[in-house]
């Protein structure tokens, strides 16, 4: 019986093995939740010091150059817009709003340990992004306003740390969260003030944290 309690154990241990090292030529895609491309954004000019880490949501694509490195593409892109009716209670007043954000980044793995049910690694990368703004303000009186704003340029350079964990071959699910140095602009209001100066922020730190799924297709 402590035989065949060993053998079970050394089996189970070499599947997991097989699972949990990465190997070249894997290519998949990353859902993830909690990641905005390793960039931040100004909440507003008047605090832009202070990131918003509610910031791009991504898509990502992994691939495995060799059994140690890989290269993380990532990208996110989106659209809103909505209407505001009796703007502060005051009826006919109305104001129409849009924004467009896009962002890219690339992260390079390096996995460091490879455990019989985890791998960890490291990962330099670089994000951007940029938001833009509309709002369309026409008041009962007949008049009516332009503002545009953008929240853009924001690059950041960083290093995350993240676990791996496979479930199996083709399903790992992953956690990780960065650290780096960001900078960016803000402008609240470019259409009505062209020659107003952008708002520069910087940032240190520790800037998100992610988990999230990898799909691979081999």
């Amino acid at each position: 019986m402590k035989k065949i309690i060993i053998a079970s154990a050394l089996m189970l241990a070499a599947t997991t093995s097989s699972f949990g090292a990465v190997k070249a030529g894997k290519f998949g895609m990353d859902f993830m939740y909690g990641s905005y491309i390793g960039q931040w954004q100004a909440k507003s000019a008047t605090s832009p010091g202070i990131p918003d880490f509610a910031g791009m949501p991504g898509v990502g694509f992994r691939y495995h150059i060799t059994d140690m490195i890989a290269v993380a593409p990532s990208l996110g892109f989106y659209t809103a817009s909505g209407t505001d009716n009796d703007v502060a209670g005051v009826t006919g007043d109305k104001s129409e709003y849009s924004a467009t954000g896009w962002g890219l980044g690339l992260e390079v793995p390096i996995y460091l340990l490879k455990l019989n049910v985890l791998d960890f690694y490291v990962a330099p990368g670089v994000g951007y992004n940029s938001i833009s703004t509309t709002r369309k303000n026409t008041f009962a009186s007949g008049a009516a306003s332009t503002e545009s704003g953008t929240s853009g340029g924001h690059l950041s350079v960083f290093a995350a740390v993240g676990l791996q964990i496979p479930i199996n071959d083709q399903l790992h699910v992953f956690g990780k969260t960065t650290i780096g140095y960001a900078s960016g602009t803000t402008n609240p209001n470019t259409k009505a003030n062209p020659s107003q100066a952008d708002d520069k922020s910087t940032y240190f730190g520790i800037q998100s944290w992610t988990v999230g799924a990898i799909f691979y297709f081999n």
